[in-house]
């Protein structure tokens, strides 16, 4: 609680794979787009052992789509 408000809060790996999610339902590039600024912001930090295992199971293709495009982001000038 904060303020006397519940809060519910995402872990940054769990909002990846969420947005992984709506990626695939609704076959949408801003999703991919919003996975791929966690990763950037997140860096190393990110629990990516914990994102693989969720996308093996449903996301893998959402999931390199993201990280083909972080690869574009960092090799970018």
């Amino acid at each position: 609680k904060v303020a006397g408000l519940s809060l519910n809060l995402l872990r940054p790996d769990d909002m990846v794979v969420a947005k992984l999610e709506w990626a695939k339902l609704g076959k949408s590039d801003r999703q991919l787009r919003d996975a791929l600024g966690v990763l950037m912001v997140q860096g190393p930090a990110l629990d990516r052992v914990r994102i693989e295992r969720w996308v093996r199971i449903r996301f893998a293709t959402q999931w390199t789509l993201v990280l083909e495009m972080e690869r574009a982001e960092r090799d970018s000038p």
